[in-house]
């Protein structure tokens, strides 16, 4: 005979319903079993029992079945969720956090996988910025693969040179004499003057340089010579970093040029120098334009233009030496007259005439209009 027993349930919220547990299980009444009125037949209260069968097994006995389903499951949800009486007291929920950006763009997601390749390979690229990695992916198409062997070689190529540390070290220690007699026969000047896009203007001068007599007259080698290029180069990249931009501008005068000059030592000097310049400044050339240049020049130029890929090639431009105006007005297109040396036709101060720069080199200033005759 079963036991009447009246045992404590855990009440949730709303409308749920109850739970009881019995031999483990939890059983769930539904509200209107559990309603006084539920527990009245003919206005008398039923108890709710609890006892033992003659099997031994446990039962539950109301007055009135209450349709109790035994289940092995967590309480329902709706345990813990504010009912509607309380919900004014409850703080919302906090605001999803957004989801982190993916790269959506074909650059962005180069740039990602080069970082995550580089780091795969051991490389530490911290040092680097966005723009810079980005040189990098832009000179091999976004080729995730190739950009990586590029910037690796680099990056190895500056631990054995030592890049960083003798980029601080005095110009006459790099090159092993003094500057003043390289710029006598390579003539080279970085003038503070800026192009219409911001970007540094280098002004070389190849017209007079005969590389042979340069490393005779003054003991220079070919690798101090190269040395000496990369060391201008990351002077040229400082300057980039003061003013913002990520490529530069060279002028290149050819006045006076011979074929002579390019005999065999010339021709290696060039090459050395062309791939220092690829190998590990890459994109940073914006545009090259050489003036003055004679026709004998246009032999030269089919022999280094085999050394430039077909984008740096796109940069260069050749004025001939009997197109003065045409030059002017050409750099006049690429740089404000009052950022460029008297010498190229602007106003800013001219460079410093030789041995710091040949004489009559640049460009002629435009005649002046005839003088009208006075009248008789």
């Amino acid at each position: 005979m079963a036991m009447p027993l009246c045992f404590p349930t855990r009440r949730n919220r709303g409308n749920a319903s109850r739970v009881v547990r019995v031999s483990g299980k939890e059983g769930k009444i539904p509200p209107s079993a559990e309603s006084p009125e539920a527990h009245k037949e003919n206005g008398t209260p039923q108890p709710l029992g609890v006892g033992v069968n003659g099997a031994g097994a446990t039962s539950v006995a109301v007055a009135k079945p209450l349709e109790l389903d035994v289940v092995a499951a967590e309480l329902d949800e709706t345990d813990s969720a504010p009912s509607s009486s309380d919900a004014g007291s409850v703080a919302p929920p906090p605001p999803a956090r957004p989801c982190p950006a993916v790269p959506d763009t074909p650059e962005e997601r180069a740039l990602a996988g080069l970082r995550a390749e580089m780091e795969r390979r051991g490389e530490c690229i911290a040092h680097l910025s966005r723009a810079d990695l980005l040189r990098w992916l832009r000179a091999r198409k976004l080729h995730v693969g190739k950009s990586s062997d590029f910037l690796q070689a680099d990056l190895a190529w500056r631990r054995k040179h030592r890049i960083e540390e003798r980029s601080g070290e005095d110009a006459d220690a790099v090159l092993g004499c003094e500057v003043a007699k390289l710029k006598a026969f390579l003539p080279h000047e970085n003038p503070p003057c800026l192009d219409r896009r911001g970007r540094p203007v280098i002004i070389k001068h190849f017209g007079h340089v005969y590389f042979s007599r340069l490393l005779n007259s003054t003991n220079i080698t070919l690798d101090q010579l190269c040395d000496y290029n990369w060391w201008v180069n990351e002077q040229y990249t400082r300057r980039l970093n003061e003013v913002g931009a990520e490529q530069w501008l060279i002028i290149c005068d050819a006045k006076g040029f011979s074929p002579t000059q390019m005999d065999r030592v010339a021709l290696k000097v060039l090459k050395s120098m062309a791939n220092i310049d690829a190998d590990h400044y890459p994109e940073r050339l914006g545009g090259f334009v050489i003036i003055n240049a004679p026709a004998s020049l246009a032999f030269v130029w089919k022999i280094v233009s085999a050394w430039l890929d077909e984008k740096t090639k796109a940069k260069v431009q050749i004025i001939s030496a009997g197109e003065p105006k045409r030059a002017r007005e050409h750099l006049h297109s690429l740089i404000d007259p009052a950022q460029l040396p008297a010498q190229y036709g602007g106003t800013a101060p001219a460079l410093e005439e030789w041995p710091a720069w040949p004489a009559k080199s640049g460009v002629p200033p435009p005649k002046s209009p005839p003088k009208a005759s006075p009248a008789k």
